[in-house]
This record gives structure tokens, C-alpha cells and sequence, in this order.
């Protein structure tokens, strides 16, 4: 019996459900809440691209390398980020690296995909940001 017992638990310990979630960019641009009545030139460059590794522990302890992030990044959630999702630090952390790949100023139309392996006691997310690179070349 306890034999069977082991098994099962060594089982759902080292067995994983993995899953893609995509995000589509919503139709207007937003920046965070600020409102202004000055206006912002953006030239728009190539595609650019970031990626984030990171693991979850028990829903809540976040392991990681990066150490660099971007404010204010909206996830398409009205410029709410919840203190409850597990992949914010992971699409700030994406956010930048394309931000500077691409030597721009801003991500447009960014599109987040998140891997998930879930391994029950924790989980491996891979994030991906697609998005073209822009750069303020004025403010009026």
C-alpha cells in the first residue's frame, strides 16, 4: 500500500499540464492613466522581441534571473496589473529587454505569450513579447 501511495505522489510531483496563453493589443493606446493635452510623435520602427524565464513556488514565491523591469506596462486589464497574477514581473521583465533590443522608447501593439508548465506544487513560465519599437521624437 505504501508502495502505491509513493508512487502516486512521485506521479503528480514530477507530472505536468503545460499551457499557451496569447494576449491580442486592443485598438487604442493607452499610457498608463496619464492624461495630458500635449501630443507625442512616435515613429514606429522594425519588430522587436523580449523574453522571461521564471518559477512559482506554492502560487507565490517567484524565482528568477532578471533584475530589470519596465514601469507601467499595461497587460491589456485597463491598466490594472493584479498583485495576484504570477507572470507581472515576467512581462515587465520581457517589456524591457525588447524595449532595449530595439534601442526605442516604447513597445506598440505588444503581444505577451505565456507559456505554463504546472508541476502542482509549482510552476515554469516562459514569457515572449512581440511588439514594433517606437521612438518619441517630439512632444507638442
Amino acid at each position: 500500500m505504501k508502495k502505491v501511495l509513493l508512487a502516486t505522489l512521485a506521479t503528480l510531483a514530477l507530472s505536468a499540464c503545460v499551457a499557451t496563453h496569447q494576449g491580442v493589443p486592443t485598438g487604442t493606446l493607452t499610457l498608463g492613466g496619464v492624461e495630458s493635452n500635449r501630443t507625442a510623435n512616435i515613429q514606429i520602427g522594425p519588430k522587436v522581441s523580449g523574453n522571461a524565464k521564471g518559477t512559482v513556488v506554492l502560487g507565490f514565491i517567484k524565482l528568477g534571473d532578471d533584475t530589470k523591469y519596465a514601469d507601467g506596462v499595461n497587460f491589456g486589464m485597463g491598466g490594472l496589473v493584479s498583485p495576484l497574477d504570477p507572470t507581472a514581473d515576467l512581462k515587465a521583465a520581457a517589456a524591457y529587454k525588447a524595449v532595449k533590443s530595439g534601442n526605442g522608447d516604447v513597445l506598440y501593439a505588444p503581444i505577451y505569450e505565456v507559456e505554463e508548465e504546472n508541476y502542482v506544487l509549482w510552476k515554469k513560465y516562459n514569457v515572449n513579447v512581440n511588439a514594433y519599437s517606437g521612438k518619441i521624437t517630439g512632444i507638442k
